[in-house]
C-alpha cells in the first residue's frame, strides 16, 4: 500500500512539474504578447541568454508554437553539426556569401553572432590607420584572413555634444559606443543593413603599437605621466590636432570593432549624395522647399529601391541623430537593385537632450514609407517604452556595457514617438494606400 502510495504521490509531482512548466511558458508568451514584443524580435534578442537556456526556451517554443513556426536556428543557436572552432574560422566568409541586394544579413542569421565573437577576440596581427573619411579609425587584420574596421574611444559616455554654435555638429568627434549601438538597433527594426559591430577593449601596446609600422600612428605618439599612449593621427586638422589626441586608459583602449565588407570586383560600395544632407550648404536646399518631387521624377532615386530606403536612413537617423549622414551607399555589385547600407554611425547617439526634427524631412515632404517598415515601426510602438527596452537588452550582452547612458533609452522612444507622428500626419492627410507603400510607383505621385 505504501509502495502504492509513493509511486501516486510520485505522477502528482510530476504532473504538477509539467503543469508549472507550462504555466511558465504561457506566462512568457502572455508577457510577450502585451508587451508587443514579437516573435521575430524575441529571437533577435536570444543571444542575450547563454546556449543552454536558449535549447531550453526552443524546445518549450516547439512544444507550445509547433517546430514548424520556429526556425531552425535562432540567432544564438549553432548548427549541431559544425563545432564553434569551424563556425568562428568560416563566419566573417558566411557573412559575405549570405549578403542580398535587400540587407547584409538574414534576420535568423546563427552565423552573424558568431562573427561578433570573432571580431571581439580574434588575434590581431597587423594595424593600420584606414584613410577615408574625416576621422581616425584603424584597419585591424585578424589572424584567420579577415579585416574591421576600428574606432577608438574618443568621449567618456556621459559626455554629451551641445549641437549649437559653441559645439556645431561638424567640429563632434565620432564615438566608438555610436557604432556599436547604430548596429544593434538596425538589428532591432530589421533592417540589418549596418555592418556587425562590437566592442572591444585591447591593450594598446601589444594589440596596437606591436602591430602596426605605419608611421601616421608611430610618428605622433608619445606617452603621458599615468602610463597612457597617445597619438595625433592624420584626418581633417580640425580632428587631428595636439589638442585632441588619442588615448588609451592607462594600458588598454576601447574600440569599437565592425566588419569590412570585402569588394567584389573593385570597390564593395559606392557613395551617392544625400538630398536630405545636414550639411549647411546642402540643408539650405530641402529647408527652404519641398524638395520631393524632385526626388520623384529622378530615375536615379526611384529606379531600383532607393527612394524608399532613403526613408528607412532618414528615420534610423533621426532615431541616432546623426548630423554625418552626407551620402547614401550601395552594393555595387547589386548596381540600382542594391539596398542603402546604414555605415559610418560614429557620429550618432551625441545628445539624448536634443531632438531635430528636420531629419525627418524625408517622411514629412514624401510622406512614404515601405509597408514592412510601417508595421516594424507600428509593432515596435505600440506600447511606450518597448524599442528603448529592446535595444537596453541588446546592448547589455557587449563586451563594452554600458554602451550608452540611460538618458539615450528614453530618448529613442520619444523619437520614434515622434516619427510615428509624422506618420499619422501623413496618412490623415493622404491616406493609408497613398502612404504606406511596397514599392514607390504604387504611391508616386
Amino acid at each position: 500500500m505504501r509502495r502504492n502510495d509513493e509511486s501516486t504521490m510520485k505522477i502528482c509531482w510530476r504532473g504538477m512539474k509539467l503543469d508549472l512548466s507550462i504555466a511558465i511558458v504561457v506566462m512568457v508568451l502572455v508577457l510577450i504578447h502585451i508587451t508587443g514584443v514579437t516573435y521575430r524580435h524575441e529571437l533577435s534578442l536570444m543571444f542575450a541568454r547563454d546556449y543552454a537556456k536558449e535549447r531550453h526556451m526552443r524546445r518549450m517554443l516547439e512544444e507550445m508554437l509547433g517546430p514548424e513556426r520556429v526556425p531552425s536556428t535562432t540567432t544564438l543557436g549553432r548548427p549541431e553539426e559544425t563545432t564553434g572552432k569551424r563556425l568562428r574560422q568560416t563566419a566573417s566568409r558566411t557573412f559575405h556569401q549570405k549578403i542580398t541586394k535587400d540587407s547584409l544579413y538574414q534576420a535568423s542569421a546563427a552565423y552573424v553572432f558568431e562573427l561578433l565573437e570573432e571580431l571581439g577576440d580574434a588575434e590581431i596581427v597587423n594595424v593600420t590607420l584606414f584613410t577615408s573619411g574625416t576621422q581616425v579609425k584603424f584597419r585591424l587584420q585578424f589572424s584567420n584572413g579577415n579585416s574591421a574596421i576600428a574606432k577608438p574611444k574618443r568621449h567618456e559616455r556621459d559626455r554629451y555634444w551641445a549641437y549649437n554654435q559653441s559645439e556645431p555638429f561638424w567640429f563632434d568627434r565620432e564615438r566608438h559606443n555610436a557604432e556599436i549601438a547604430a548596429f544593434h538597433l538596425d538589428r532591432i527594426i530589421d533592417f540589418r543593413r549596418v555592418p556587425p559591430c562590437v566592442g572591444r577593449k585591447v591593450h594598446f601596446k601589444d594589440e596596437i603599437l606591436d602591430k602596426t609600422a605605419d608611421p601616421n600612428i608611430t610618428n605622433t605618439l608619445y606617452k603621458r605621466n599615468d602610463g597612457s599612449y597617445c597619438f595625433i593621427g592624420s584626418c581633417v586638422p580640425w580632428i587631428c590636432n595636439q589638442d585632441n589626441p588619442i588615448c588609451s586608459d592607462g594600458r588598454y583602449m576601447e574600440l569599437s570593432v565592425c566588419q569590412m565588407v570585402y569588394p567584389s570586383v573593385h570597390r564593395p560600395f559606392q557613395d551617392r549624395p544625400y538630398p536630405w544632407s545636414q550639411g549647411l550648404q546642402e540643408a539650405k536646399v530641402w529647408k527652404k522647399r519641398n524638395i520631393c518631387l524632385d526626388m520623384l521624377s529622378d530615375p536615379e532615386i526611384t529606379g531600383g529601391r532607393f527612394f524608399l530606403d532613403l526613408i528607412d536612413l532618414a528615420i534610423f537617423d533621426h532615431l541616432i541623430q546623426n548630423y554625418d549622414r552626407h551620402h547614401f551607399t550601395i552594393v555595387v555589385r547589386f548596381g540600382i537593385e542594391s539596398f542603402v547600407v546604414l555605415v559610418d554611425n560614429g557620429k550618432g547617439f551625441g545628445n539624448p537632450k536634443k531632438d531635430d526634427i528636420s531629419f525627418l524631412a524625408p517622411v514629412y515632404q514624401c510622406c512614404r514609407i515601405r509597408s514592412s517598415t510601417y508595421r516594424s515601426l507600428v509593432d515596435l510602438s505600440r506600447h511606450g517604452g518597448q524599442l528603448g527596452n529592446l535595444l537596453r537588452l541588446s546592448l547589455s550582452q557587449d563586451p563594452l556595457t554600458p554602451v550608452i547612458t540611460d538618458e539615450f533609452y528614453k530618448a529613442i522612444d520619444r523619437r520614434m514617438a515622434q516619427v510615428m507622428n509624422e506618420l499619422d500626419n501623413c496618412i490623415a492627410t493622404y491616406g493609408y494606400d497613398v502612404v504606406v507603400i511596397d514599392n514607390i510607383s504604387a504611391g508616386s505621385a
